[in-house]
């Protein structure tokens, strides 16, 4: 094999790996708002926004300043910073009297991978969160209860 072979056996090599990376952020992308769904205990509800109109509780994907809305994109439009995948949530809250929507919250998450572990970042979070690929899929509980917990301390009003 001449050097010039070895040089492109190694672009070879490094297309396949970072193929592979990317692809499985993209995958935790694709089933995030599934899960946070899930996670949730949401099977397809809706809430009514200000304009009358039914919007989901959960939506993924990148918010347009314009239309005041998330538009979901493929995982490969998403952008990247360094290593990490960037996307955002809108979570749209109602109180318990009513499904006007009183919260939209939107919060950005960046995620990246080592091997079977994946770290999640997010606004409000102190730290990066860890999660584990198990059987082809990644758990991301872990990230959800910090998320959730940290909602919950923001919205408790002192009486």
């Amino acid at each position: 094999m001449s050097k010039y072979d070895e040089l492109r056996m190694a672009v070879s090599d490094l297309v396949i790996s970072e193929d592979l990376y990317w692809g499985k952020l993209y995958d935790v992308y694709h089933n995030f708002q599934e899960e946070l769904r899930s996670y949730l205990g949401l099977k397809d509800e809706k809430v009514i926004n200000g304009h009358g109109n039914l919007e989901p509780v959960v939506t993924t994907g990148l918010y347009d300043q314009n239309s005041k809305k998330i538009i979901s994109h493929a995982g490969s439009a998403l952008p990247r910073e360094d290593r990490k995948l960037c996307f955002q949530i809108l979570l749209n809250l109602c109180s318990s009297e009513t499904e006007d929507i009183r919260i939209a919250k939107l919060i950005n998450v960046k995620v990246r991978r080592n091997g079977d572990e994946y770290f999640f970042e997010s606004d409000g979070l102190p730290s990066e969160v860890k999660c584990y690929e198990i059987d082809g899929r990644v758990n991301m509980s872990p990230f959800f209860d910090e998320v959730h917990s940290t909602l919950i301390a923001r919205l408790n009003v002192r009486k």
